[in-house]
């Protein structure tokens, strides 16, 4: 008789729990990803906020443990993602193995710049949420900024100064957090996509 090993196998996606940070760019993180009606629900709203100002754009997801948050917000880490970065195109090669998705990749292309968004996102720790915004963005920022042409805005200096302040036990005011996460949206161009994962 053969081990069970031998007969079936899984995905190495469905071998471990999706982490934002230590995932973000990995395209094979993505690659079997499953879009839920719900996720395609979310995603259209989602779309539909960034192609209109006066819409709302901030959500709370809520759900059981294991009911794919995390996977969710990854796979939409990797929609906004540079349209060059295997991770974008992954994503949407999954979006477009169903017709029922068309119109989701079509507002992807036509609303998510090319250079794509900020992608700030960090796993919660036991710390301030003003520390772990400023520890999103500050990886978020050196990754969309790490190969961009030109000079660097001025912003990444200040985040820089927040990360120092945080490192020495500083903590920090909720304005200054608020102003940072309006900086580097300004300074992006293109806009800033922040997750909090749980």
């Amino acid at each position: 008789m053969q081990p069970l090993s031998r007969v079936v196998s899984l995905a190495r996606r469905y071998t471990r729990s999706v982490n934002l940070e230590r995932d973000l760019s990995l395209a094979e993180s993505v690659a079997g990803y499953v879009v839920t009606p719900k996720a395609r629900e979310t995603l259209q709203r989602v779309c539909e906020a960034i192609a209109s100002a006066s819409r709302v754009r901030a959500w709370s997801l809520t759900g059981a443990y294991g009911t794919g948050k995390s996977a969710f917000a990854h796979f939409l880490t990797a929609l906004v993602a540079p349209s060059r970065s295997p991770e974008r195109r992954q994503a949407l090669r999954v979006l477009q193995r169903d017709d029922g998705n068309a119109s989701i990749v079509r507002a992807v292309q036509r609303s998510v710049p090319s250079e794509g968004f900020v992608r700030a996102v960090a796993t919660g720790r036991r710390e301030s949420l003003g520390a772990t915004i400023v520890r999103a963005i500050d990886r978020g920022a050196s990754l969309f900024w790490q190969n961009a042409p030109g000079r660097k805005p001025h912003v990444l200096t200040e985040i820089r100064r927040l990360s120092q302040e945080l490192e020495r036990g500083a903590i920090l005011d909720d304005a200054s957090v608020v102003d940072l996460v309006s900086a580097v949206a300004l300074a992006s161009r293109s806009g800033l996509l922040l997750v909090i994962d749980e």
